[in-house]
């Protein structure tokens, strides 16, 4: 007989926000983030970000911040991969 103690397990604060997107980019192919998104994540794959005049190299489970008020960040597949990204926090555009 095994013998064991269960715990109740939290999840941490960033497992709780869900993606406000999730797409998924073949190779060749480059997706242009609208500037409303505050940060993106890898979840497969790897992906060359260029955002706020930098290169990122993103690998899966990896995140970047996008930073408010620059412009959009450009996002393709490296290797001729697939790559699937999430993006979280979405902000509200104030209407004139």
């Amino acid at each position: 007989m095994m013998k064991c103690n269960l715990s109740l397990v939290q999840p941490g604060k960033d497992e709780t926000q869900r993606a406000s997107q999730r797409l998924v980019l073949y190779a060749d192919e480059l997706y242009r983030v609208p500037s409303d998104y505050e940060a993106m994540r890898v979840v497969a794959g790897a992906a060359l970000v260029t955002h706020a005049a930098r290169d990122l190299i993103l690998s899966a489970g990896s995140e970047a911040a996008l930073q408010q008020g620059k412009d959009a960040a450009l996002v393709s597949p490296l290797r001729g991969e697939t790559v699937v990204i999430e993006l979280y926090g979405r902000r509200r555009q104030s209407r004139i």
